[in-house]
């Protein structure tokens, strides 16, 4: 009954496609700095691969072990070759790159079905009645959340040093396999992260019903900030009301 009833939402979100709607919130004190917008659940894109991020990382899963991408569900920026769970996490987080995803829930101990139902059960752990996830990479229209729920979602990633340190690089290579060329791979959110040096935690989404989003966390003076953006109309525009929010903050 939740599935449809917040798959409900998500279509009926769809009328008012990509709202922009925004929120702060101070973490080490536990307030809402600034929010901007319902809380109506909506399309959150690439944001889902924090929530895909965390299932893997709370598996058995060996990071070491070799997965051949597979790009029928997705496409990819990753030639067709073997890539450890590390380096697809990287791809994952760094490119957002949808195979990455696909290929990290398809090799899930249990298969991906398995794989989905623990991404609704970890959002059912944190507590986010109105977060639903269809697919891993959020290109679904029915991975849908909310403002405040994605603030909760990205305050769960702060306790993983893997998302932390994986999320924020601004390029990363991977390195040549066999007769392979390496790999290099520019985060999509690199002009946000070359500007702001106290940044944590960092990942951003499109699709079409979703708008532009991102996601962050900054650490400022000592305390914790969570910015949350959803449904920018473009890239510029969301990477200026993130530029205006965190300018806030100083």
């Amino acid at each position: 009954m939740k599935q449809f009833f917040v798959a409900f939402l998500a279509v009926i979100s769809l009328s008012v496609q990509a709202t922009p709607a925004t929120l702060v919130y101070n973490v080490s004190d536990d307030c809402i700095v600034s929010q901007q917008g319902d809380d109506t659940p909506r399309p959150i894109a690439s944001l889902s691969k924090i929530m895909t991020a965390m299932v893997i990382l709370d598996s058995s899963a060996s990071l070491s072990e070799l997965l051949v991408i597979n790009n029928r569900r997705a496409n990819t920026w990753l030639p067709q070759r073997e890539y450890s769970r590390l380096e697809l996490l990287h791809a994952m987080l760094v490119r957002s790159d949808n195979a990455a995803a696909e290929t990290l829930a398809e090799n899930y101990p249990g298969g991906r079905s398995v794989f989905m139902f623990m991404m609704n059960a970890k959002a059912a752990n944190l507590n986010l009645p109105n977060t639903q996830f269809n697919d891993p990479s959020g290109l679904s229209v029915f991975n849908v959340s909310t403002l405040r729920e994605v603030k909760e979602m990205f305050k769960a990633a702060l306790q993983y040093d893997l998302i932390r340190s994986i999320s924020t690089l601004k390029e990363v290579q991977l390195p040549a396999q066999k007769k392979k060329y390496a790999v290099n791979l520019v985060n999509t959110n690199f002009n946000t992260l070359s500007r702001f040096k106290d940044i944590v935690v960092s990942k951003t989404g499109f699709t079409n019903p979703a708008g532009f989003c991102m996601g962050l966390i900054l650490n400022r003076q000592g305390h914790e900030f969570v910015v949350v953006v959803l449904g920018e109309k473009n890239k510029a525009q969301r990477e200026a009301t993130v530029n205006r929010l965190m300018n806030a903050l100083s």
